[in-house]
């Protein structure tokens, strides 16, 4: 037998890269979740380390406002998105059931935290709008329309 013949009968088998089709939504989708995994990474890195180089973090609301947010879209960045896409691409969970839990409660946490940060960020604008008189000596922008 020649090697023209071994190859052209039925019992040869095909490579696992050609069985497998590309999807193009999967490979769309993974390039996407990519790009939000890496620019949400490195921005809230950058963002962290700011806060965090700056010492001034104790000093002032915002900063502590902002710096929660971080967190919170650092941890969803890390803990959620990789998951989700997996998901997106691939035809099931292929992580377990442990892990589909431990995805979820992140997911469900980073989102309370960044909504209820958002909720005392506007509480305390609305706040501060209410409270914030003029001092002594100076005279507000109301009066002087």
């Amino acid at each position: 037998m020649s090697d023209m013949e071994d190859l052209s009968g039925p019992s040869v088998q095909a490579n696992a890269s050609e069985s497998y089709s590309l999807n193009p939504a999967s490979v769309i989708v993974s390039v996407v979740f990519s790009l939000i995994f890496l620019l949400g990474t490195v921005g809230n890195s950058l963002v962290l380390a700011v806060l965090l180089r700056s010492g001034q973090v104790g000093y002032n609301t915002t900063n502590l406002f902002i710096l929660n947010l971080s967190v919170a879209d650092f941890f969803f960045i890390i803990f959620c998105v990789p998951f989700q896409a997996t998901i997106y691409s691939l035809d099931g969970w292929m992580f377990g059931s442990f892990m589909c839990k431990a995805v979820h409660f992140f997911i469900n946490l980073t989102m309370y935290a960044s909504s209820f940060t958002l909720a005392a960020v506007s509480a305390a604008l609305r706040d501060k709008s209410i409270t914030d008189k003029p001092c002594r000596g100076e005279t507000s922008k109301a009066k002087l329309r």
